[in-house]
């Protein structure tokens, strides 16, 4: 079993630090009333403990990130989301904070997400970090 002192905050924190320059991309770590897109949801990440591929004092964490943009028509909805998970696929491969063994974009599938009683265009992006 591995054994890992990272807890799940300090992973998103650390895919945060990587995503804060993104062009015009926000940082939440859950969808509220309040959230302004275009937006970048942190979920709660699922903790692989066994991973034979985690390497010694590792976990894999599987964290969901959710891309959420406005929808002012879908055109103009779908392009943006095309260059913001481009861009956070180009963040997340810049290299791996302190503290984390590595980071791999597993994919990205097109979701929908309510806000404010709206639906508005996403993207389900699943990342894994080891740490």
């Amino acid at each position: 079993m591995a054994v890992t002192a990272v807890q799940t905050i300090d992973i998103t924190q650390a895919l945060a630090s990587l995503l804060a320059d993104v062009d015009g991309l926000r940082i939440e770590y859950y969808v509220a009333d309040k959230s302004r897109p275009p937006v970048a949801v942190f979920g709660l990440p699922s903790i692989d403990f066994q991973d034979p591929d985690a390497g010694f004092c590792y976990a894999t964490f599987e964290c969901p990130i959710l891309i959420i943009t406005a929808r002012n028509n879908d055109r103009e909805a779908q392009h943006e989301l095309s260059r913001l998970v481009c861009d956070v696929a180009n963040a997340l491969n810049a290299g791996s904070p302190p503290g984390i063994f590595s980071i791999d974009l597993l994919d990205a599938r097109p979701s929908v997400a309510t806000v404010s009683g709206q639906e508005l265009p996403a993207y389900q992006l699943r990342v894994r970090v080891r740490a």
